[in-house]
C-alpha cells in the first residue's frame, strides 16, 4: 500500500504524467481504501482528497471507477468528488447516486434536470430516503422506468399534487397503476381516481384499503369481471327460487377463488338476483343462508344487522336497503319477478326522489341503469 504520509501533491501530479512510474489504478486503489478505513487524520485526508481530484481527470474509466467501488457510502468523501462521480458514465455513477450521503436534494435535483440517462436517475428513485420534492422532480420526467422504481420505493416520499401533475400518464399505464394499487398508502383523492382505471382485480383492493364508499362510488366504472361473474350460470338458473342449489355453488366458486366481493352482491341485487344476493350476504357474514333469509325480510333493522356483519361499506347501507326494499315488492319477496324489473326499479327510485335524498344511490342507479336512461324518468320524480 502507498503510504500517504510520503507523498506530497507534487508527486502526485508526477504520477499522473507518468503512470509509468506506478499504476494509477494501484495509487488510487490504495489511497481510497485507506481513506475509507477512516485511518487518516485530517492533514492526510486534505492529502487524499487532493489525489482523488487529480485522479478524476484521468481519461481511463477504471481509475474513475475505482473510486466510485470504494466511496459510494462514505459520509466523509469529499463533495465535490462524489459530485463529480455522479455526473460520471452509468456504471460509475449508478451506486453514488443511489447510496452516497454526500449529496443533497439540490445535487440530485440538478442531476435530475441535466442527465438524459435513464439509469442514473432510475438510481435516485431507489435511494433508502427519497423527499416529497426529490419526487415531484423524478416524477416530472414522465420515464415509466422511473416512475415504476420510484413507485416500488416505499420510503419515497410522493405526494398527490405530484401524481395528479403526471396522472395523464399513469391512467394509461397498467403496470404503474398496479405498483401504485400495491404500495398503499396513497392520498384518498389519488385512490379515487385510480378506482375508475385500474384492473378490475384490483378495484376491491382499493376498496379495502382506503374504505371506500359513497364518496367516490358514484365516479367508478362498472365492474364488467363481477357482471361476467353473474354470467357463469344461465340467469334464469341464477334468478329462480327454486334453483338455490346451483346458486350455492356459484357462491362456493367464488368464495374459494377469493372473488367474492361486496360489489358483486351489490350488483346482483341491482339485478334483482335476491336469492344470489341472499347466499353472498350470508356467506360474507359467516351466518346459515335461513338466518341471512329472516334478517333480509324483516325489515330494516334486521337487514343493517347482517349488512355490517357481512363488511359491506358503510356509505352504501341506505341506498342498498332502499333497492332491497323495492326488489323484493317487485319480486313478491322473490318468487315472480317481472320482465322490465330494472324498468320499474329505476321508476320507483325517481318517482320517490331517492335518487336525490340517500347516499350512493347515484352510483346503484348506474348499475341497474343498463340501456335505460335516467333522464326518462327524471320528469315523473317527486320534487
Amino acid at each position: 500500500m502507498v503510504i500517504l504520509m510520503q507523498l506530497t501533491t507534487m508527486d502526485v501530479h508526477q504520477l499522473i504524467k507518468n503512470p509509468s512510474s506506478v499504476s494509477k489504478n494501484i495509487l488510487a486503489e490504495s489511497v481510497v481504501k485507506a481513506f475509507a478505513s477512516g485511518s487518516f487524520n485530517p492533514s492526510e485526508a486534505v492529502i487524499a482528497s487532493d489525489i482523488f481530484r487529480l485522479l478524476l481527470k484521468d481519461t481511463e474509466k477504471s481509475v474513475r471507477s475505482v473510486l466510485s467501488e470504494h466511496l459510494y457510502n462514505n459520509a466523509s468523501a469529499p463533495h465535490d468528488v462524489i459530485f463529480s462521480l455522479a455526473c460520471d458514465e452509468e456504471d460509475i455513477a449508478g451506486r453514488v447516486l443511489q447510496y452516497s450521503p454526500v449529496l443533497n436534494d439540490e445535487d440530485l435535483i440538478d442531476i435530475i434536470k441535466s442527465s438524459k440517462s435513464i439509469l442514473s436517475l432510475c438510481a435516485i428513485a431507489r435511494r433508502e430516503k427519497v423527499s416529497s420534492y426529490l419526487s415531484d422532480a423524478l416524477i416530472d420526467t414522465r420515464q415509466e422506468k422511473i416512475l415504476s422504481d420510484l413507485f416500488n420505493n416505499k420510503n419515497a416520499e410522493i405526494t398527490g399534487d405530484s401524481l395528479i401533475k403526471a396522472w395523464g400518464m399513469i391512467a394509461t399505464n397498467e403496470s404503474l397503476l398496479e405498483i401504485l394499487v400495491r404500495r398503499g398508502g396513497l392520498p384518498i383523492t389519488i385512490a379515487e381516481k385510480m378506482l375508475a382505471v385500474v384492473a378490475d382485480e384490483l378495484k376491491y383492493q382499493l376498496m379495502q384499503e382506503y374504505n371506500l364508499s359513497g364518496t367516490i362510488a358514484t365516479n367508478a366504472a362498472i365492474d364488467a369481471r363481477e357482471w361476467g361473474l353473474l354470467g357463469l350460470l344461465p340467469v334464469e338458473k341464477i334468478g329462480h327460487p327454486d334453483h338455490d342449489e346451483r346458486v350455492e355453488d356459484l357462491v362456493t366458486q367464488l368464495y374459494e377463488s377469493g372473488r367474492l366481493t361486496p360489489s358483486l352482491a351489490v350488483r346482483a341485487l341491482c339485478m334483482g338476483f335476491l336469492n344470489l344476493f341472499e347466499a353472498i350476504m350470508a356467506r360474507m357474514a359467516n351466518v346459515p343462508r335461513a338466518n341471512a333469509r329472516i334478517l333480509i325480510m324483516g325489515g330494516s333493522e334486521g337487514f343493517h344487522a347482517l349488512y355490517k356483519a357481512a363488511g359491506m361499506p358503510e356509505g352504501f347501507m341506505d341506498a342498498v336497503g332502499v333497492v332491497l326494499a323495492i326488489s323484493l315488492r317487485l319480486t313478491k319477496y322473490n318468487y315472480e319477478k317481472p320482465v322490465d324489473f330494472r324498468k320499474q326499479l329505476i321508476e320507483n327510485i325517481y318517482v320517490k326522489g331517492y335518487h336525490r335524498a340517500v347516499d350512493g344511490m347515484s352510483y346503484l342507479l348506474s348499475i341497474i341503469d343498463g340501456k335505460i336512461s335516467n333522464n326518462q324518468y327524471s320528469s315523473t320524480a317527486v320534487h
